[in-house]
Order: C-alpha cells, then sequence, then structure tokens
C-alpha cells in the first residue's frame, strides 16, 4: 500500500485492540463505539506523514479526525460511523463541530447509514452542511448495500486522483 491514508468504518474494535490490526508502515487511530458492540472507525495514516489524533467523538455513532502533514502540506481526515439506530441529530451537531474546525485539504469518508438517494430533510440537511464547507462527493452514486447509497466520501481537493472503495457486502 502506498496510501496517504485508509479508513476503516465499523470496526468492531473494543479499547486497547488496536495493537492486534497494525499494518506495516501506517500508524493506526481509532475511535471504538463505547455504548453498544459494533460500530467504531479507525484511520491508518502512512507512517510518511507526520500523524496527530485532533478529535474523537465515541458515543452511539464514532467521528475520527486526524491530521497529517507532509512536506509543509497539511491534510486532514475524517471518518464517521453512523449506525442506522443513532440519534441523527446529535451525530449531525458532532458532525458540525467537526467541518467548522477544519482548514486546508479534507477529506470525509463516512458509513452515514442515510440514503443519499432517497429524499428526507435529514440527507437535505446533510448535503448542504458538506457543500456549505465546499466538500464535493468522490465517489459516484452507485448502491453500497442494496439499493441504498450509504457509504461516502467527500472532499474539497479537486486534485484526488485515485482512491479505492470496498464497501462490504
Amino acid at each position: 500500500m502506498s496510501s496517504v491514508s485508509v479508513t476503516v468504518t465499523e470496526t468492531g474494535f473494543k479499547p486497547g485492540d488496536e495493537r492486534y490490526y497494525h499494518i506495516e508502515g501506517y500508524n493506526l487511530f481509532s475511535a471504538s463505539r463505547v455504548r453498544k458492540r459494533g460500530g467504531g472507525v479507525a484511520i491508518y495514516a502512512n507512517v510518511l506523514f507526520n500523524s496527530t489524533r485532533i478529535s474523537a467523538v465515541q458515543q452511539d455513532h464514532s467521528v475520527l479526525h486526524i491530521k497529517a502533514s507532509i512536506a509543509n502540506k497539511n491534510y486532514q481526515v475524517v471518518n464517521i460511523d453512523n449506525p442506522h439506530t443513532s440519534v441523527a441529530n446529535q451525530m449531525l451537531q458532532d458532525f458540525e463541530y467537526v467541518l467548522a474546525s477544519t482548514s486546508g485539504p479534507f477529506i470525509l469518508t463516512a458509513d452515514f447509514n442515510r440514503d443519499l438517494l432517497s429524499v428526507s430533510t435529514l440527507r437535505d440537511y446533510y448535503v448542504d452542511l458538506l457543500q456549505y464547507y465546499g466538500l464535493l462527493l468522490i465517489n459516484s452514486k452507485v448502491p453500497t448495500r442494496g439499493s441504498c447509497f450509504l457509504d461516502h466520501i467527500w472532499s474539497n481537493e479537486t486534485n484526488i486522483r485515485n482512491f479505492n472503495f470496498f464497501p462490504y457486502r
């Protein structure tokens, strides 16, 4: 692998599990869901980048935000796991706080568990919020689970050349 970062949702990690999931050449950052089993997020950051955790929210949903720097260029990566049972308003409030604290090149990966192909007030708010912060949808609106488009990649970086998306089926 030679990616800047690799993001994983629904890790199922418990606090302390990180030592079992090391990938050579990457630093692991994770946020486990504490109230229920399953869920959680991880970001593997290439060791060539000086990477630090900016914030993590670990409730019914998980939000992990890191900064990776190389050659005086900073990148920010956010990974979200929002279970279909979570309280959407609380997740969006935490998410909006993360968006407001970002600057520079930014990529968001999310298992949002809200279908972008359906019409709803929540979906509209989510899309409007991302567009307000200058983020564009990177992955196509191809269904990622059944007929639903639940897993999203957004960025304000226009020169993203390569990314791989492997939804769990």
